[in-house]
Order: C-alpha cells, then structure tokens, then sequence
C-alpha cells in the first residue's frame, strides 16, 4: 500500500501536450528580435554598401588669388617714341615710329626702301626692325609678377634711385611712362621696376630689360656678305701691307693644262696649289659680319679704327657677277677686328678666327710645287732628252660613247712609235709631270744658269695651246733651275731629274727588249 502512494501517477497525452504549450508560452522573446535586427541590417549595409566604402569626396579647389599687376597696356598702334637712357647707355638717343595704321588697326605696308623708325637726329641711321619691333611691345605691354613694396622709402636697395637703364615713352595720345628698371632680384628671374617718379616697386620678368638694354650700335642693320660658291669662284686679290699681293683667277680647264683650274695671276703666273688653293677660297666664302660698330668717312675717322691704311683688303668675284670687298682695319677686341664692306663708310667687325687664311695667303704656300703638271688627256707627245738620248711618250686619244651616253677618253700609249704597255707608262708619265721644286729661286739673284739644259721636256698638246717646253738648267752644284716658258722662279734638285733621266733610260731599255 505504501508501495503505490509513492509510485508516480502517469499523465496522459492530452495533459502532457498541453503541459508543453504551456512551457513554449513561457520562453522568452528576445532571441527573435536579435535575429530580425541582424537581417534588418544586412540589407542595409547592401544597400549602403558603395556608399560606405567610397573615398570621400574632396572639397572644391578655389584658384589664389592672381598677385600680377599691368604696369603697361597700350596698343601697338598708340607707340609714338621711346628715349633710352641709363648708366650703361652711351649715348643716349630716341627711336621714333614711322608707321602707320589703317582703321582697324593693321599696319599699312611702307614703300620699299622707306624705314619703318627712325633715329631721332640721325634719320640715314639703317635700324634693324626686329630690334625696334621688341622694343615697341614692351614699352606697350608690360605686366609685373608681383608688388615687391608699395612705398619704398629707400630705392636704391632696388637699384632704381639711379636706374641702369630707362626707357621714356611717349604715346599718341600724349601720355607718358617712364620705365627705369634696377637691380636684378636676387632669384635672378627678373628686375625690380618703377614707374615714373613712384615709389611702388614691382618685380617684372627679365623681357623688359633684354629688350631695352641695347647701345645704338647694336640696333643697326648688319650687313651680311653676298651669297658666295666656291665652287662658282671667278677671281680673288688679296692685299697685305706685310706680304706680296696674291691674284687667283678660275681658268677654263681645257686652257689650264693641269688639273686644278685655279691660276695665280699675282704674283706669278703659274698653277696655283690645287688644296690650299681651294681652302683659301673656301675661307673667303664662309666670311660673316659680327656686328656694327660706327661710321668713318674722313681719315680722321677712319683712323679710330685703323682702316685710313688698312691692314689687309680682301675682293672676291663670283660668275654671277657676286662681289666682296672687305678692308680688315685694327682690332676691335680680343677675337674681333674693324672693317668695311664694298667700300661704304659703315664700320664693322668681325671675327679674327674668320680671317685666318690671310696667314697662309703667300706665294710660297699658294703656288702649285710640281714643275710641270700636265694633264694627260691634253697630252699628244712627251719628250724627254737630256744624258745623250731622246725619249718620245705618245698617247693616242679616242673618243667612245658609253651605253649611258657619256664619253670615255680611251688611250692607248706608245714609246718611239711602238705599242706600249699601259702600267709602266703611266709610271713613267706620272715621274716626269710629278717632279717638286725645293724653292723658290732667291730675289736679286746674280747666279747665271748653265746655257745648256741637264733635261728639257717637251709637250704637244691637243687643246689648241702652244707646246709647253721645261727645262732643267744647272744652277750650282746642288741644284737646277726650272725654266718653264719665260718664267724662271724655282729650283729643284739636280738628283731629282737625274732620277728621271734614269727611268727613262730603263723603260727604253725594257720596251726594246
């Protein structure tokens, strides 16, 4: 009995499903509430995602303000003069403008010859425009970079109470601004300007001063020397007070025998070098002017630049009928020297390094040192004699048309009147037209050759030129003199043609055998 009151009694099935509805009533709520926000704030964040990880945006750059000032804004066509003065300006002097504008504005186009500017008491002064144009737009147009200081107590701290260089323009309109420009700032990008008598002092670039720091001079024209070809070279004469007088001339090259067409005229008529010949022409060609430097009409002016005597005088004529003339005067400074140009009275300089050939401008260098250079094509006959013998080289010339349509001169050569091989006749030819002289024949020369020659060779020519005769005269015991034509100037030395002499007795004796 005690055994079953404490034996549990079982519930059934319908108490024990509402035991547990009740028990599900009881649980707390926020669990879900947890859930419902995390989902809440998912979608969200999708949403909102670009927008959350996006950089910031920047806030709106606002431009500093501008620290310029226009000291100058005139038209072009409102410049009337500008005087340019200052402490490195000597002398002082005005442009003033000869141009004028149609309405609009435009430059009216002036008749040839007729200066745009002029200088004021100087109006035949030839400017150069392009100078005087930069002038012009900086004494119209001129902006400062900034305010250095509007009430300057001291203004030589900037260099402007005694201004280096001033400009004094007058407008149209009849304004005017004077422009005085000082020191150099110290960051070296500009200068320090005022404007009239103020003592606002502003910090321009460095145009201004580039435009208005000129000497007159400097604004002149500078004549430049003819277009020249050396190739187009006609004749050159140089004259020097310490050397003999030199006369180039291009000759024909049918007429000049050798091959350089180039002749001395002066001061012997004879072959000129065919390389220092050209070189020296070369030079003349390339000469420039550097720069104006004045004005000389009287001796007395001239004087100042040494050309009342002039040191040297260079003409040079081109077939196109181009000429120089140029008188080298004293020098100017280290690397330059006065002179003129065709004659006038404008005195220039130029660079001493362009005058260099004058140097070489000698007879000694200039003349052509073979005895005798004949081109071969010109060539009939050679003949040698001298030692007992006579030796004839003969070169028959014809005329072939090549497939291209030019002309070969075909040769075929001979000795005494027999074929000849090529090689060793032109060996022969180049020996006896490829003799040097050693020197020039001394002047007041007392010395009386030998009447009869120790070699002579004679050539015929097919150029219509009469046959060429030099010979080789005995001088003293070392050497001969060239006696070529009427003309007797060099010596050579007497192994030299006894060298020849003998190479022609050895081809004689190979062609015989």
């Amino acid at each position: 009995m005690d055994d079953e009151k404490k034996r549990p009694v079982l519930q059934s099935s319908e108490a024990l499903k509402g035991n547990k509805a009740k028990a599900r009533k009881k649980r707390p709520k926020w669990p879900l509430l947890v859930l419902l926000l995390l989902v809440a704030g998912g979608l969200w964040a999708a949403v909102n995602r670009t927008t959350l990880f996006q950089k910031p945006a920047e806030p709106e750059a606002t431009a500093a303000p501008s620290t310029k000032v226009v000291l100058i804004g005139k038209a072009v066509k409102d410049f009337d003069q500008v005087t340019i003065t200052g402490l490195g300006i000597s002398p002082s002097y005005t442009i003033r403008s000869q141009i004028d504008y149609d309405e609009e504005g435009k430059e009216i186009e002036k008749p040839e010859g007729a200066a745009r500017y002029l200088v004021v008491g100087d109006p035949s002064f030839a400017l150069n425009d392009m100078l005087v144009d930069r002038m012009l737009q900086s004494a119209t147009s001129i902006t400062a970079q900034s305010t250095v200081i509007q009430d300057a107590q001291d203004l030589s701290v900037y260099g402007l109470a005694a201004p280096q260089l001033t400009a004094h323009v007058v407008y149209k309109d009849g304004t005017k601004a004077t422009l005085n420009i000082g020191d150099k700032m110290p960051t070296g990008l500009g200068y320090y300007m005022n404007i009239d008598d103020q003592k606002t002092v502003y910090a321009v670039s460095t145009t201004p001063y580039t435009d208005f720091n000129r000497q007159l001079n400097e604004l002149h024209v500078v004549k430049q020397p003819p277009a020249m070809d050396p190739l187009e070279v006609k004749k050159v004469l140089i004259e020097q007070t310490d050397k003999p007088t030199i006369e180039l001339e291009q000759r024909d090259p049918t007429q000049a025998q050798g091959l350089n067409a180039l002749w001395m005229q002066q001061p012997y008529e004879i072959e000129a070098h065919m390389t220092r010949g050209n070189e020296l022409v070369d030079a003349i060609t390339k000469i420039t002017i550097a720069a104006y430097a004045g004005h000389a009409d009287t001796p007395e002016e001239l004087a100042k630049f040494g050309l009342d005597s002039p040191a040297a005088r260079v003409v040079y004529e081109q077939n196109d009928g181009a000429k120089l003339e140029l008188s080298i005067g004293a020098q100017a400074d280290d690397s330059h020297r006065y002179c003129t140009l065709d004659g006038s009275g404008d005195v220039y300089t130029v660079e001493t390094g362009l005058l260099s050939f004058l140097a070489d401008a000698t007879p000694a260098l200039l003349v052509d040192q073979f005895a005798g250079l004949v081109n071969i094509k010109y060539v009939d006959t050679l003949t040698v004699t001298g030692q007992g013998a006579a030796h004839e080289l003969g070169i028959k010339h014809e005329t072939v048309s090549n497939e291209d349509g030019t002309e070969t001169d075909k040769q075929t050569f001979f000795y005494a009147g027999q074929p000849a091989e090529e090689k060793p006749f032109k060996t022969l030819y180049q020996e006896i037209i490829g003799m040097l002289f050693d020197k020039f024949r001394p002047e007041n020369d007392t010395i009386q050759p030998g009447a009869t020659p120790l070699a002579t060779v004679t050539f015929k020519l097919n150029n219509g030129q009469p046959d060429r005769v030099i010979e080789y005269l005995p001088y003293d015991d070392d050497y001969c003199l060239i006696q070529d034509g009427d003309r007797a100037l060099f010596l050579i030395k007497k192994q030299k043609v006894e060298n020849m002499l003998d190479m022609c007795a050895a081809f004689a004796a190979t062609s015989a055998g």
